[in-house]
């Protein structure tokens, strides 16, 4: 038992048992099947106006919850995301390594959703994982 499992049980949203997703490292990898090394998606990120929290994820689909900046109380959104990944490119001159992405927005509705119900947001997570997700995780 490591000494994250410890410290609490992990949490239950309905019929979830939600897993503790891995914390990023700096230099933190993910492997694909053919062996190939790529940047990780960072757990906690801020895109415009928004901080995102990994709240799940399983194998390429993640949920991550989308707080307002600019709010003492924000209200919380699920956005659930197909997890990208790209060889490395070049961009305006500079070389980019392999790295896992998040959907841009002009991909939303394809590789990335948004809920503002967690239930509604782990029913997509389901659906888009296949048979591979269990509700028991």
């Amino acid at each position: 038992m490591s000494s994250l499992e410890r410290e609490s049980p992990p949490a239950r949203v309905g019929n979830f048992m939600l897993q503790r997703a891995p914390k990023n490292r700096s230099g933190a990898i993910s492997i694909s099947k053919q062996g190939q090394c790529y940047r990780a998606l960072e757990r906690d990120f801020r895109r415009g106006q928004f901080n995102y929290h990994l709240f799940v994820r399983h194998q390429n689909v993640a949920i991550y919850s989308q707080a307002w900046q600019g709010s003492s109380e924000p209200s919380i959104a699920f956005e659930v995301i197909c997890v990208r990944r790209h060889n490395g490119k070049e961009i305006k001159g500079q070389w980019v390594e392999p790295s896992e992405f998040y959907p841009s927005s002009s991909e939303w509705g394809k590789y990335g959703f948004t809920f503002t119900d967690k239930d509604a947001a782990f029913a997509k997570l389901g659906e888009v994982s296949g048979p591979s997700w269990s509700r028991k995780q």
